[in-house]
């Protein structure tokens, strides 16, 4: 794929250059007829300085310069170069993804750094960091997918999953990201948390340094012993000492009242920090270290479990274990902060004051703090967060508007959200596999299941694919419809050819033959093959569509039972169609899989000829 300049941004301290190909360049993202993206420039010196040549700046008086383009595109390769305009300091990129900066390499000599990147199958925003000194160029750009339109289908996938478990399209840590909101919820998960302790925390940070240094303190009355002489006003403690003749030390005269001891008892005002705000703030400090621990303890097992599996370091794991150690680490710090010492009692339960809503310091720790107790929405401004690989989330989508679907089709009420199951290990949340994620229904004296990557152990191994649909007539054994989502395209003019339009990868294909064949269910002695049809969903909107109808792919459903149906939201026909003549066909059509074996055809011939005779 041919590249040329994209991108030139000039500093006062660094030169930057992308190389890539352009939009006109990837064949398949005609649909997106050129995507608009906004690029964000921000410079430590000032926006200013900065020269983005071969773009058009938007009018923005702030230190960040908004641009229009380019796009980037996913699953493409991009060549970056910055170069250092200050002797001796070499330049420095730098991405909260260490993924993604892992072929860049500095030249000492030439005060530059430079190598690829390639977003894989993440799409949305990217901020990177260009490092001179003390100097810092940061560039926010868009990833758009090459297969989906991003305005569209991209963003009712991520609705549609989000919908249905809240946080099962999200990610802790990828190279892009999307806006979101908060919102109050009483299930918040340790993905949701540590999302927003990601974006509070420095908020934290600032507002309890402030108060350690502003603190609001209070006045406590304490009874102590206190000389004589440094009495100023007989309080009730002291008249009480007089009246008894209690008190310490030799007893002196004292014009007008007699012998007092030399040392009486007397209340004393004494300013403290100890303060109910600051006890609340202490507690809900120590129950963020609490859970930050509890994440970090999950997540170094898991980067252990991986080394010792794979005898290799997952880079991204690490930098997830490292990024929560920090958190951990910084809270630890605040703890000990000078404004906490001597503090070991808890608030009052429910406690809450003008002070620590309202005060300065105070009422920003109170709303960061308070903001982790909230669940995240993929919808709205405000919060960073990122979201499942574009593939991911097409294969959850799938499985989840099939069930859609056969809900609809057969009448069947029910709540997504309570009918799916989730596996939520530490920060990772995912569909349950097999039976845990099943809808069952009946329609028409018709029992049907729908199942999420169930996993099917055989002879020669372990077949997985993505949705399978048992459909099971009474008196009859189930019947299996398999479906598995192929995000990756063949768009070559040889696969265009052989097809008559763009489809999902041959061997995608042949895996739903291998399934038919491969998939035995039974006990020992019964055991038989249950898959009678199989088709590849791929993401081909409706308009394209127009070459699938009547293409090789849909002819090699009707005929051989195993094909490939386009299916993306507002294109979910095909798929809807083939289901429902297949939910419609008595089971002696429905259990033939396609054309019958030349060899089983030759059996039944000889068999009735035999009968017959």
């Amino acid at each position: 794929m041919p590249t040329t300049h994209i991108l030139h941004i000039s500093a006062p301290f660094v030169e930057f250059e992308l190389r890539g190909p352009t939009h006109s360049d990837i064949t398949s993202v005609e649909r997106l007829s050129g995507p608009v993206t906004q690029l964000h420039v921000d410079s430590s010196t000032g926006s200013a300085d900065v020269v983005v040549l071969g773009e058009t700046a938007a009018t923005d008086p702030g230190a960040s310069k908004l641009f229009t383009g380019p796009p980037l595109f996913e699953d493409t390769t991009y060549r970056i170069r910055a170069k250092s305009k200050i002797a001796g300091q070499l330049p420095q990129l730098v991405h909260r993804d260490p993924q993604l900066l892992r072929n860049i390499d500095t030249f000492s000599d030439d005060l530059t750094s430079m190598g690829t990147i390639n977003f894989n199958r993440q799409v949305g925003v990217s901020r990177l960091d260009v490092q001179v000194g003390h100097e810092m160029l940061r560039i926010t750009l868009e990833i758009f997918p090459t297969k989906i339109d991003y305005a569209t289908d991209y963003q009712t996938m991520v609705t549609d999953v989000a919908s249905t478990v809240r946080s099962l399209a999200l990610e802790y840590l990828r190279a892009t990201y999307r806006t979101g909101t908060a919102y109050d919820t009483d299930d918040t998960s340790s993905l949701d948390w540590l999302t927003l302790v990601r974006n509070e925390i420095d908020t934290i940070e600032r507002a309890i340094h402030y108060i350690n240094t502003h603190p609001e303190r209070t006045l406590v009355h304490e009874i102590a012993n206190t000389p004589i002489s440094r009495i100023r006003k007989a309080d009730s403690a002291v008249r009480r000492a007089i009246i008894k003749g209690s008190g310490r030390g030799p007893s002196i005269p004292v014009s007008a009242v007699g012998q007092v001891r030399s040392v009486l008892p007397s209340v004393q005002n004494t300013e403290t920090a100890d303060t109910n705000e600051h006890r609340w703030i202490r507690l809900n400090l120590l129950l963020i270290i609490d859970r930050l621990s509890e994440i970090h303890r999950h997540l170094l097992t898991e980067v252990q479990q991986h080394q010792k599996d794979s005898n290799t370091v997952s880079v991204r794991r690490a930098k997830e274990e490292s990024e929560v150690a920090e958190f951990l680490h910084r809270v630890n710090l605040l703890v000990d902060l000078p404004i906490f010492a001597g503090i070991n009692k808890h608030p009052p339960p429910g406690f809450s004051s003008l002070a620590l809503h309202n005060s300065t310091g105070y009422g920003d720790a109170y709303r960061a703090i308070t903001a982790l107790r909230l669940g995240l929405s993929t919808n709205g401004t405000g919060i960073d967060l990122s979201v499942m690989d574009v593939h991911e989330l097409y294969e959850t989508w799938c499985f989840i508007e099939v069930v859609r679907i056969i809900l609809s089709k057969t009448g069947t009420q029910g709540d997504l959200s309570e009918l799916l199951a989730v596996e939520e290990s530490g920060i990772r949340i995912r569909l349950a596999h097999g039976k845990r994620s099943s809808v069952a229904c009946e329609f028409s004296h018709i029992n049907l299941e729908v199942t999420y990557n169930q996993r099917y152990p055989t002879l020669t191994g372990e077949q997985r694919p993505d949705i399978v649909l048992r459909i099971q007539h009474r008196t009859w054994p189930e019947l299996v419809i398999l479906l598995d989502a192929k995000y990756r395209l063949d768009n070559s003019q040889s696969y265009r050819q052989q097809f008559d339009c763009v489809g999902p990868p041959v061997k995608a294909i042949n895996a739903l033959h291998r399934y038919r064949d491969a998939i035995v269910v039974g006990p020992p002695g019964e055991q038989g093959r249950p898959v009678v049809k199989g088709a590849a969903l791929f993401p081909m909107s409706r308009e394209e569509s127009k070459d699938f109808q009547g293409s090789r792919l849909q002819r090699a459903l009707e005929h051989l039972g195993i094909g490939a149906l386009p299916f993306l939201p507002g294109n979910t026909n095909f798929l809807e169609e083939w289901l429902d003549q297949l939910i419609q066909l008595p089971p002696e059509e429905l259990a033939v899989p396609g054309l019958p074996h030349i060899g089983l055809q030759e059996v039944s011939r000889r068999t009735k000829l035999t009968g017959g005779g």
